[in-house]
């Protein structure tokens, strides 16, 4: 029993098939044509369910490219602070060193200065 174009485009969602298999509407479609239609419809949503995992496909592609974007910056921002840090070290025990330095010389004025401050006194006291 054929059936008219509307009727299986009504059937399939509103989807025009009959555009691409050549029909117009009050065209009689019959098992060969309606076999044609459904077939079309199934390549149709396999191409959509294509584009989708596509679509899908890109999405995460883009994630993942953003991911390794922000990773490598992120390494070349430790990279940076890495270096930063090791010139910090550097200064740091340079100043240490500067410092044990400058206690040293200030021990030696400081007791100097005792030494000269008591002969002053013993020279006060005579």
């Amino acid at each position: 029993m054929p059936f008219p174009p509307r009727a299986v485009n009504a059937y399939f969602g509103g989807f025009s098939t009959a555009d691409l298999l050549g029909l117009r509407d009050g065209d009689p479609v019959d098992r060969a044509t309606r076999a044609r239609v459904r077939c079309a419809t199934r390549e149709t949503g396999s191409m959509s369910k294509l584009n989708e995992a596509n679509e899908r496909l890109d999405a995460a592609l883009e994630q993942l490219e953003s991911a390794v974007t922000a990773r490598r910056e992120q390494a070349e921002k430790d990279a940076g602070v890495a270096d930063g840090n090791q010139q910090l070290q550097d200064e740091l025990t340079k100043l240490r060193a500067e410092f044990a330095t400058l206690q040293e010389t200030s021990g030696i004025v400081s007791g100097r200065l005792d030494d000269a401050i008591g002969r002053l006194r013993n020279m006060l006291a005579e």
